[in-house]
């Protein structure tokens, strides 16, 4: 029966026809496993330059078959042994331990490449010009990295290279829509299998965690973007012409060695992966923002999910948030079964915000810090080191600029603030920021940290401060007003955030908002910023500058860049009457005591 469906799937058999063929076949149960295991082993080893669409197609194809509104056998047969343990989420042994000096194991290999190379999902998601490290050099050529017309792009004209870009965009969202359809046909096929592909996609999310922190610089460790790439320029300075370290070519070798021995997901794998989550969020509408559920992360069974997070910092005190966390045990969000379509909404949040700091982050800093760095300071020094870091940078800002993916990432940041707005207010009026409730005690710093992160990263650093444009790129999807609201939150309130460090960062955007897009800059002359402006850039002023001597006390150079945003919005707000009354009557109430204070 495989081999006659097999054949016919091959020919130019009449779409209702075929399926009624594999509806019968179905009725075997020996039939399903059998032919789907036929039909994925064909996508092993799939490449940007040869997707095997056919066979995937008929994979698709096959696993759409069902009758009426019952469950696919075939996409059954797909989660459940043995193709479980064969196709899906092959059992995974690690090889390689790390001891500290006492001899204690304090790290292991994780199974994120193992996934990505070996299980059905991983092949649909690995397809990316950025992995060229992991093919075997007698297939180099045919990869972009490999190929003649992406090297030199240094002298290359920009024409040339946008259309070299847009070439490769087409193949690149060709090849994530085939992922994200066979994904959406394995959640909507009932609670097993939508479990199935949460379970993969955290176990993912999780193996990239080293890729995220802060340490393990290259070319040493794996990580090119701390520092901004500086550790790789000076170490590249300091090596002898000719060798093995001082090529481009053998860093991103020595990152996939490192990925291979760590078993995390290589940087192609994880923004694909994150490009899959911004597609099954997209469906989530800003106005649903309020219904995701701050307490999700606090679940005793979310580390099947998103493993380490519910360890991550939180703005609460600890007594703040054991309450908090107590009273979520009656949280509908944390009674409910984790497998209950309901919770689909808050899962998906989740993963896609922890992705941000795990998936995305660590591939758009490298790209746009340490390969633009590494090509503007090796090119007077090391032509072929520089030509290599301009087409690492030109091929990761086709996937991280292209405009659908900017359109949805637009859209989760929209959706992170109105969240986080709505989280810090307690439902309430925003501003002037209410007492800070149990779901903001219990919410990760992270999901803040990460976002003023990402806007700082994709903002237009050529616009100059007089500029006023309109919004660009990744703002043009973003709505103004709860970034403004949350960000003012954060800066006025101390009971929200007690990081001065991180209030600041909060001025700072908002600065660089609003002095790069004038419609952002007139929301301030209008309510509730019109009236609550002013409080809270006095109120994070006070916070940077009492900084000293305390938990978090600042460097003089780190608060004197803070001060200049806040003297640069308070320039420009005061040049409005109604700005001046509201700090003329702040100064004589509760300004007057905290400048006492």
């Amino acid at each position: 029966k495989v081999t006659l469906i097999l054949g016919l799937l091959n020919n130019r058999v009449p779409i209702r026809l075929m399926n009624e063929l594999l509806l019968a076949a179905a009725e075997d149960d020996a039939v399903p496993p059998v032919l789907v295991s036929r039909l994925a082993s064909q996508l092993k080893n799939r490449t940007l330059n040869d997707l095997r669409s056919q066979q995937f197609s008929q994979l698709i194809h096959v696993l759409r078959a069902k009758k009426d509104k019952n469950q696919s056998k075939y996409v059954n047969a797909l989660v459940s042994s043995p193709l479980k343990e064969e196709l899906w989420k092959p059992p995974f042994e690690s090889k390689f331990v790390w001891r500290d000096k006492k001899k204690n194991v304090v790290a292991t290999q994780t199974e994120g490449l193992f996934l990505q190379e070996n299980s059905l999902l991983g092949w649909a998601l690995s397809p990316s010009p950025l992995d060229s490290a992991l093919v075997p050099p007698s297939k180099a050529h045919l990869t972009e990295a490999g190929s003649k017309e992406w090297d030199h792009l240094t002298r290359a004209t920009r024409g040339r290279v946008e259309g070299l870009q847009r070439g490769l965009q087409t193949k690149l969202t060709s090849s994530q829509d085939q992922a994200a359809e066979f994904v959406d046909i394995i959640l909507r096929a009932g609670d097993e299998p939508r479990m199935a592909v949460l379970e993969w996609l955290g176990a993912i999310i999780t193996t990239a965690e080293p890729r995220g922190k802060q340490g393990q610089p290259a070319p040493e460790g794996f990580n090119f973007w701390p520092q901004y790439g500086n550790h790789v320029i000076d170490c590249l300075n300091q090596q002898e012409p000719g060798a093995f370290e001082r090529s481009m070519k053998n860093l991103l070798l020595l990152q996939a060695l490192h990925a291979r021995l760590q078993g995390f997901p290589t940087s192609g794998m994880a923004l694909n992966a994150f490009t899959l989550l911004l597609h099954l969020l997209k469906p989530i509408k800003p106005e649903q923002a309020s219904t995701v559920s701050a307490f999700f992360p606090v679940r005793d069974d979310v580390p099947q999910l998103l493993g380490n997070y519910h360890k991550e910092a939180r703005f609460g005190e600890k007594e703040q948030i054991e309450a908090a966390t107590a009273s979520a045990k009656s949280d509908p969000a944390c009674t409910t079964a984790l497998s209950d379509k309901s919770l689909f909404k808050s899962q998906i949040f989740w993963l896609t915000t922890k992705g941000v700091g795990y998936l995305l982050m660590p591939v758009a800093k490298e790209s746009f810090h340490a390969w633009q760095n590494l090509a503007s300071a090796m090119y007077d020094k090391d032509r072929e080191i520089s030509d290599g870091a301009t087409r690492e940078f030109m091929l990761a800002e086709a996937a991280l600029k292209e405009s659908r993916f900017l359109e949805r990432l637009g859209h989760l940041v929209d959706l992170t603030f109105r969240f986080l707005q709505h989280a810090a207010a307690g439902g309430q009026q925003a501003l002037p920021p209410p007492a800070p409730g149990p779901s903001w005690h219990v919410m990760p710093s992270s999901v803040l940290e990460n976002v003023l992160e990402l806007c700082d990263l994709y903002r237009d650093r050529e616009r100059k401060k007089t500029a006023g444009g309109i919004p660009t790129g990744l703002f043009i999807h973003v709505d103004p007003d709860p970034v403004l609201t949350t960000l003012c939150i954060v800066m006025a309130s101390e009971d929200h955030v007690r990081d001065p460090s991180l209030r600041g960062r909060a001025v700072k955007l908002l600065h660089r908002l609003c002095f790069a897009f004038r419609s952002w800059r007139d929301k301030l002359n209008h309510p509730p910023l019109d009236k609550q402006l002013i409080p809270c850039l006095v109120n994070v002023f006070i916070a940077v500058e009492k900084a000293i001597m305390s938990y978090y006390d600042l460097s003089y150079r780190y608060k004197y860049e803070l001060r200049v945003p806040v003297m640069d919005l308070f320039d420009l707000t005061l040049q409005t009457e109604g700005h001046r009354e509201v700090l003329d009557q702040f100064i004589k109430g509760d300004g007057n005591d905290k400048f006492l204070k």
